[in-house]
């Protein structure tokens, strides 16, 4: 799993997102986002496939969705806080926190479900629960992150 160490050298947090134990769509939306290929409606926009006036987040009437909106501008979105917590582990849960708010943005659209950054947590926690299995030999920094994100709520 070592993979070519150029792509290490060249971009050492792309090749981060591969070394984590999440499930791969997880990790792919991270890579996404991080090159800039998420589908947000403003990337739409750019690539002539939504009008501007379709481009507007849906929680925040007149502002353009970009990714930048989309994960720490807009309420549901604005979850990673800069923390001092363990670094083990801080790729994948900011990976598992990138990953609810993409699915919270997409019940906003596609089904009109709205979700408070409260119910996004909780489907954080929720998904470290069920991957923790994943987290032996690092149990200790991934229970510090889950016990962070339950005082949050």
């Amino acid at each position: 799993m070592g993979g070519d160490p150029r792509l290490k050298e060249a971009n050492p947090d792309a090749h981060r997102l591969w070394q984590t134990k999440l499930p791969t769509k997880i990790i792919f939306s991270g890579w996404l986002l991080h090159h800039g290929r998420l589908n947000s409606r403003a990337s739409l926009y750019h690539h002539h496939i939504r009008k501007l006036e379709e481009s507007y987040c849906e929680q925040c009437s007149g502002t353009l969705e970009t990714d930048s909106h989309i994960f720490s501008q807009c309420p549901t979105g604005h979850l990673h806080p800069e923390l001092h917590l363990p670094e083990d582990v801080h790729i994948d849960v900011i990976l598992l926190m990138l990953w609810q708010i993409w699915k919270a943005r997409n019940a906003l659209i596609f089904d009109h479900k709205t979700s408070s950054a409260g119910d996004v947590i909780r489907r954080v926690i929720n998904d470290m629960d069920s991957w923790s299995c994943r987290y032996k030999k690092t149990r200790p920094q991934w229970n510090c992150w889950r016990d962070f994100l339950c005082s949050r709520l």
